[in-house]
Formats: C-alpha cells, sequence, structure tokens
C-alpha cells in the first residue's frame, strides 16, 4: 500500500470516528455498541465520563469497517511497547535514556509485517507535560520504520472555543522537538465547536 494511498485512508477512518463519536456522545444515530460510562461521584455525578479509550476504540471500529469495506489489507496493535527507552519526570522535560523504562503507543497499524501508522489519542485539553510524554515517543525516529512510518495524534473535546484550539497546537508545537512530521487532528463536540466540526488537520 502505497503512502499516499494509506494517509488518505486514515484521513477517511478518522472522519468517520469523528462523525461516531459525536453521534454517541449526542445521542443521536449512534452506529456502535459501545456507550460513554457516566461518574458515579463528586461534582461530576451522572455526567458522561468521555476518555481516549472510547476514541481509540471507535477508531478501531472505523479501522475495521473501512477495511471489510475496501478490501484494505493492515493489522493493528493496541498499547504497542515502544523500541526505545524514556523517562517520563512528573516535572522537566521526557527524554529517551538508556536506564529508562519502555513506553507504550495507544495504537499503531501494520501493513506487510512494517509498523506504517503510530497514533497516540488524547481526550480534553490537557497539561503540557501529558502532550510532552506523547510527543517524545511519537516523535523519534527510532520508533517505526524511518521515513516512512506515519505519526498521528487525534484529540477529542466535549467543547471548546477558538483559544482552546489554538492552546493544544500551542502545545504541540512546544513540545516537539524532531523533525518527524505529526498529524494533529482535533475535534470538538460541544456547542461552542467551529462550523466545520472535522478540524482541518494540522501536520508539524
Amino acid at each position: 500500500m502505497k503512502k499516499q494511498d494509506l494517509q488518505t485512508a486514515i484521513k477517511t477512518v478518522i472522519e468517520h470516528t469523528f462523525t461516531s463519536i459525536t453521534n454517541l456522545y449526542n445521542k443521536q444515530g449512534a452506529t456502535t455498541r459501545l456507550i460513554f460510562p457516566q461518574y458515579t461521584h463528586g461534582s461530576n455525578k451522572g455526567k458522561l465520563r468521555v476518555s481516549e479509550q472510547e476514541l481509540r476504540q471507535l477508531f478501531i471500529e472505523e479501522l475495521n469497517r473501512y477495511a471489510d469495506e475496501t478490501g484494505t489489507i493492515w493489522q493493528y496493535s493496541v498499547e504497542t511497547p515502544t523500541n526505545e527507552k524514556y523517562k517520563f519526570p512528573e516535572k522537566g522535560t521526557p527524554k529517551v535514556v538508556k536506564n529508562g523504562v519502555s513506553g507504550r503507543f495507544d495504537l499503531t497499524i501494520w501493513v506487510d509485517g512494517k509498523m506504517a501508522v503510530i497514533i497516540e489519542f488524547k481526550a480534553g485539553n490537557a497539561a503540557p507535560h501529558e502532550y510532552d510524554k506523547d510527543l517524545c515517543k511519537l516523535d523519534n525516529p527510532m520508533e517505526g520504520e524511518k521515513d516512512t512510518t506515519m505519526r498521528y495524534f487525534i484529540n477529542v473535546l466535549e467543547d471548546s472555543y477558538q483559544t482552546t484550539i489554538e492552546n493544544i497546537c500551542s502545545k504541540i508545537r512546544t513540545g516537539k522537538k524532531g523533525k518527524e512530521s505529526v498529524h494533529l487532528w482535533i475535534l470538538s463536540m460541544g456547542v461552542h465547536t467551529q462550523k466545520n466540526r472535522f478540524k482541518k488537520e494540522f501536520v508539524y
């Protein structure tokens, strides 16, 4: 599968995932058995809990649906161990270290036995160090196949303003240290979302 064709396929899967999770969130025409759990305690009691786990699960469902409909041949792995070891301090900059710990990628897609796509998922507008940890792994050229593996960061928000999108983009730019291209997709499902719900793809 050519890289350009794979990129087009991933774009389609992302857009379908955004439609699926938005319909599920708004309880409108959901095409999945998945549901959002509810908080049972505290100030959020009774509210839906939206996490990266639901985002990843729906992405996998759409990935499989796309493969079935188009005859695309690929495989995927969840919580894929990294090649390198890392240090993720509570304060300070995450980095590659020989005596560190193995990280995990949320999802990887494999084509012809090679890691063709690496994906990290995020829900909400997380703290900068949470983005830094994911980017340290995602932006490392030693992860995946040099010059061919595509890298994606997919972020879902329950609600947002223009400043929220800009804030996340800023965190990605600040946390990115290497030269690898990272494709950032952001979805806001709430009432303050922009007219185009499928935010354009930012490539860093």
